[in-house]
């Protein structure tokens, strides 16, 4: 079996202590280069593409914050993309989740990116039939005095492996099945309703 290892770097700031880690895959591993160009060059192609934007989901909260939920289809109705989104006040991005999958309704790209009180975290995969091709991990705390937010411990349970079914990301610790394939996608979506009473969490319906 493959394994991967993780890097960590660790860098300090003028002003307070910051802890950076960056987990890639090990050298060692051997990277499907020709599929990872073949997802590049999707996702490429999806981005210079005319989408129609149907808005599933969208809340403005009391203290200026709002988040939105789109799926966006090509003109043969297919899912190309999703995309969630929260954004503070003052319009900065506070939590990010695209994928982008190809014509068959398959994932081949997941990118995330959250911002939270101590630091941020971003990270990218890209899939090939449900297995992770290649990824890459940043966190970064602004409040951990120079040491590490995560351990291996827990970067070990919760991170993916190369060849792997990807399953769990590690900035919002979320389960993927459902982001896996469009269909299962647009299921989550038709099931889940928005429930008005949660203070920190919130599900979407398609309308």
């Amino acid at each position: 079996m493959k394994k991967t290892i993780i890097i960590l770097s660790i860098f300090f700031c003028a002003t307070s202590s910051i802890a950076a880690q960056k987990i890639l895959p090990d050298k060692s591993v051997v990277i499907d280069t020709v599929t990872r160009v073949q997802c590049k060059q999707i996702v490429k192609e999806i981005k210079t593409m005319r989408l129609k934007c149907d808005t599933v989901f969208r809340r403005e909260m009391d203290n200026g914050e709002f988040d939105f939920t789109a799926i966006y289809f090509d003109k043969k109705a297919r899912i190309r993309k999703y995309l969630k989104k929260k954004m503070s006040k003052g319009n900065e991005e506070k939590e990010i989740m695209s994928a982008y999958y190809n014509e068959n309704g398959e994932l081949v790209y997941l990118y995330q990116y959250n911002d939270y009180d101590c630091g941020s975290g971003n990270e990218f995969y890209y899939i090939d039939k449900g297995r992770i091709v290649d990824f890459a991990v940043n966190v970064i705390c602004d409040c951990c005095e120079g040491k590490p937010e995560l351990t291996k411990k827990e970067i070990n349970r919760i991170r993916g492996i190369i060849g792997t079914p990807l399953k769990i990301t590690i900035n919002l610790e979320r389960p993927l099945t459902n982001f896996i394939y469009a269909k299962t996608l647009l299921k989550m979506l038709r099931n889940y309703e928005y429930n008005a009473d949660a203070k920190d969490e919130y599900y979407w319906i398609l309308q």
